[in-house]
């Protein structure tokens, strides 16, 4: 919403717009929790796979003979100091890559977009211009998901037989990783939360800043 509008409507506190975002957002709530938004739950399920997926194979391709040279030196324990890297790098990678995925499926914001016609004749020519897209779009999705996971099992299956012996580092850091990429936005959305709110209690260029900054924190 922009600015002017969002000061006259906006009546939810710190916690009712937090919770909010990490329904929508949130990987984990949004799947299995939430049913409440306008994105197709087999969309939703096919992703979350997808991400935990793309989650394993990133952190077995961080796995290089270096690496696992280390593992053997701490005699297969787990050493966060060496393993901290690879888990962060690995999130990042992963976090990039997913939401770029998740830009076909997620169809929530364009049918939110319809609200926003005044007549309801253009809402309803609208609406078949949107169907036609987003069955494109995610025709487009399921093609790419589907080609890639394969890669992804068989790559992982390959990289687990021939590295059998270091199977639970790998799995422990695609753990990690996973679990960080889906709940980093918890301490995000915090703040972005706190900005909000603050920025809306009264009117003023300074927080009319902070609105914005509080609206790019929550695309994060």
């Amino acid at each position: 919403m922009k600015y002017n509008y969002a000061l006259k409507i906006e009546n939810r506190n710190i916690s009712e717009f937090y919770f909010s975002l990490l329904e929508s957002k949130n990987k984990i709530i949004s799947t299995f929790l939430y049913d409440k938004d306008y994105n197709i739950y087999t969309v939703k399920l096919a992703l979350f796979i997808f991400s935990f997926n793309l989650s394993l194979t990133i952190n077995a391709l961080f796995f290089t003979d270096e690496a696992i040279y280390q593992i053997n030196q701490d005699k297969g324990s787990f050493n966060l100091s060496t393993q901290i890297s690879r888990i962060v790098y690995s999130t990042v990678i992963s976090i990039i890559i997913s939401y770029l995925v998740e830009l076909l499926g997620y169809t929530h914001i364009s049918i939110i977009k319809l609200r926003y016609f005044k007549e309801i004749k253009k809402v309803e020519d609208n609406i078949h211009i949107l169907i036609r897209i987003l069955i494109i779009k995610i025709m487009t999705l399921f093609i790419i998901i589907i080609f890639f996971d394969i890669i992804f099992f068989y790559y992982i299956t390959v990289f687990c037989s021939v590295y059998s012996i270091i199977q639970k580092h790998m799995i422990n850091d695609s753990l990690i990783s996973f679990l960080l990429s889906n709940t980093y936005s918890a301490i995000l959305y915090m703040l972005a939360s706190f900005i909000r709110i603050f920025s809306l209690k009264k009117k003023s260029k300074f927080r009319i800043i902070l609105y914005k900054i509080s609206w790019i924190i929550s695309l994060i």
